[in-house]
């Protein structure tokens, strides 16, 4: 089917029916340019060529994207040819690397392809910080090379044992992402993650990149996707979207690794594990954990809602911001700009933002930023000792019911977390004699105040008026005035974590 060559010299053996041809420098069939070692071809009496051996393949001849070197090729026609050859993978550092491609042949489309398979034994990388197995395949009319097997980090810490994480996409090996879903499973098919994790087993955080969890009802505080990048200049595994990892700024979910540092960074829509029923959290911020020194720090947002007489809110959210004294939040740090952008968007936020700055507060708080209490400055650690997030220094608060506050009081946060039921605890100080106090437990939520009037709204109310009717199975809820003796004792648990803190 016209398949031809040029060659300068050849010698017709007429006793063996054989055709020698010497000096050819190339043959192409399909889309390929096939170079003959020292350019010998050989006709066969069955007008067929003899086998190539350490031959190169160079695919497409066009685009000339890739070269098969030290290959065997049996060409059948001018538009058909197959055969197995080497590749050489070059990575970031222009060190190459071995690939052999036990088949190459033409598709339907007379389109070159090629497929192999990598094993570990072959110790080999896509770069030096990312060993790969599994399979290989190339398409002429494609420069990259699509990988379908698993990858493993490469890193240092004792306490972080991460698995192969299974993909496959085109790897650029200068500018490598391996794409990271929802759901990543490992080389096994077994589920891994990219968290950090609250075990309800014996009640610690830890964390997990690229590995397994404990145990299934561990909850992740976030479960970022997209892809894994490696940054060489911050020595950093990244997870998420292609237009977080380029620009920080954004506000989508986000974690990082620090392989020397062995530290986990995570930013975006934190979820603390709660079940509190019908006491909702929102939260916005970032969580860091020392792997070493196992250590959890939050930094949030965080919107906090419940059922409870909006008189009464109201009462607090004037009150608290007819205090003079009360410092300022900043309302430019980067976690709250993003956080905005996160809950309503950035168009919208900008507006909000432009309007904040003009005037002081907006004219009306969209529905996505009304909660009974917002914090917007709210710092966490974990204590493995009482098993609970507590904050650390004062609290801003941004708004109370709508009424924007945007100041700053001392006060104490903490959420408990216990197999017997999730308790969570708030108290908000503006000086030494005035103060709100909430703390929730398995459906009752408590709450006192140095404000008579807030009290005495909850006294003059019926049982049955502070109870909120719940779906059949949830955990009920109703709200009262709590005890001196549970506030000083919450208060007393403040003061501890303080002195901890000196010491």
């Amino acid at each position: 089917d016209s398949l031809n060559f040029v060659s300068p010299l050849a010698y017709y053996d007429y006793e063996n029916n054989l055709i020698n041809a010497t000096g050819v420098k190339f043959i192409e069939v399909a889309d390929a340019r096939i170079y003959p070692d020292k350019g010998l071809v050989t006709v066969n009496p069955d007008y067929k060529l003899k086998s190539f051996i350490n031959s190169r393949i160079r695919a497409n001849r066009f685009t000339k994207h890739h070269t098969i070197h030290t290959s065997t090729v049996h060409i059948e026609s001018r538009n058909d040819y197959h055969g197995m050859g080497n590749y050489d993978y070059v990575d970031e550092n222009d060190d190459v690397q071995l690939i052999h491609f036990n088949e190459v042949k033409v598709d339907t489309g007379l389109h070159t392809i090629a497929s192999g398979e990598i094993f570990e034994t072959a110790n080999f990388t896509l770069n030096p910080v990312f060993k790969y197995q599994g399979k290989v395949r190339l398409h002429a009319n494609d420069s990259l090379l699509t990988f379908d097997g698993a990858t493993l980090i490469e890193e240092p810490c004792d306490n972080l044992k991460p698995s192969w994480l299974d993909f496959e996409t085109r790897i650029d090996p200068r500018d490598i992402y391996i794409p990271v879903d929802a759901n990543p499973i490992d080389i096994n098919k077994m589920k891994i993650f990219n968290s950090i994790f609250v075990y309800y087993d014996s009640v610690h955080v830890y964390p997990a990149f690229l590995s397994s969890r404990k145990s299934y009802s561990d909850s992740p505080l976030i479960s970022p996707e997209g892809y894994l990048y490696y940054d060489k200049a911050q020595k950093l595994y990244k997870v998420g979207s292609k237009e977080k990892i380029n620009d920080f700024t954004l506000s989508d979910d986000y974690m990082s690794f620090h392989r020397e540092e062995c530290r986990i960074n995570s930013e975006g829509n934190i979820d603390l594990g709660q079940e509190l029923g019908l006491v909702k959290l929102k939260n916005y911020g970032t969580a860091k954990h020392d792997i070493e020194g196992n250590k959890t720090e939050l930094d949030l947002i965080m919107a906090i809602d419940f059922p409870m007489n909006m008189d009464m809110i109201n009462l607090m959210g004037t009150e608290i911001d007819s205090f003079p004294n009360l410092k300022a939040v900043n309302l430019n740090r980067n976690i709250n700009k993003k956080a905005l952008n996160a809950w309503i968007g950035e168009k919208q936020a900008k507006r909000f933002t432009d309007e904040l700055n003009l005037l002081g507060e907006v004219r009306e708080l969209p529905e996505e930023l009304k909660a009974t209490i917002i914090l917007n400055d709210l710092k966490l650690v974990w204590n493995d000792i009482t098993n609970s997030y507590q904050s650390v220094g004062p609290i801003g608060i941004a708004s109370i019911n709508g009424i924007q506050i945007n100041k700053k009081v001392e006060g104490f946060f903490e959420l408990r977390i216990k197999r017997s039921g999730d308790m969570m605890d708030l108290y908000l100080q503006m000086d030494r004699r005035n103060y709100y106090y909430f703390g929730y437990t398995r459906g009752v939520m408590q709450t006192l105040s140095h404000n008579r009037e807030y009290v005495g709204v909850i006294m003059n109310m019926k049982a049955k008026d502070r109870k909120v009717k719940t779906p059949r199975g949830s955990t009920p809820y109703n709200y009262l005035i709590s005890t001196d003796r549970k506030k000083n004792n919450f208060y007393r648990r403040w003061q501890d974590a303080l002195n901890d803190e000196d010491e």
